[in-house]
């Protein structure tokens, strides 16, 4: 896997590799996916991380059984953002942001406004809240200090956009095109006049939102 990885990068000009939340039913701490993320770290490139709804999802059928009848399901709206966090903490709490301190990783179609809850939730387990005091490991550090290297996809309309951007500032926020198909929800195909007509995020804001992290996640910025 690491001898494609690498050939893919060097030979062929790969920016990212991208995987799904967890692989053949193991979460992404698993032992063997750790030579591949060593590898990323060498190559200096980011993990992609994309939930999938033809796979094992959080909620599984419940999200998708209205499909048939009713013409919608709730797997993106709900089911990708529980995907990212279940993810997210396995990375954290398995070890791997801490082994692999460079390593760069970035969590798609879960929106933005979800790493608030997901922060202090991880902050509660960390500190050992309640039941949480039997925890038998931690992260080496608290869990909104891994926050430098981890990015994630905004939806444009998300409400609490602004507020999200002044309390963990303009780095980690990134816009997802989900070529081939339509880009953000609610928001293509103007996504990038959207973000600039947003009166709650100043101007470096939506510059970081609409390239400049994408940029420094992607190495891309000379």
């Amino acid at each position: 896997m690491t001898r494609i990885f690498c050939r893919a990068v060097v030979e062929l000009g790969l920016h990212a590799p991208v995987s799904y939340t967890s692989l053949n039913d193991k979460d992404l701490d698993a032992e063997e996916l750790w030579p591949f993320y060593r590898k990323a770290e060498e190559l200096n490139v980011p993990i992609i991380v994309h939930p999938v709804n033809t796979g094992p999802i959080a909620g599984g059928w419940r999200l998708t059984r209205h499909y048939a009848t009713r013409g919608y399901g709730f797997w993106s709206a709900m089911g990708n953002p529980i995907e990212n966090s279940i993810a997210l903490a396995n990375l954290m709490f398995g070890g791997v942001l801490d082994a692999f301190p460079k390593l760069r990783f970035c969590f798609m179609e879960g929106g933005g406004t979800q790493v608030p809850h997901l922060m202090d939730s991880l902050a509660a387990v960390y500190q050992g809240e309640g039941d949480y005091e039997r925890f038998k490991s931690r992260p080496k550090k608290e869990p909104l200090d891994y926050l430098d290297r981890l990015f994630f996809a905004i939806r444009p309309t998300e409400t609490l956009l602004g507020v999200l951007v002044e309390r963990y500032g303009d780095r980690s926020w990134v816009v997802g095109t989900d070529y081939p198909h339509a880009d953000t929800m609610g928001s293509w195909p103007n996504t990038v006049h959207v973000v600039k007509a947003r009166k709650d995020l100043s101007v470096a804001a939506q510059e970081a939102i609409l390239g400049g992290n994408a940029l420094r996640l992607f190495n891309m910025n000379g």
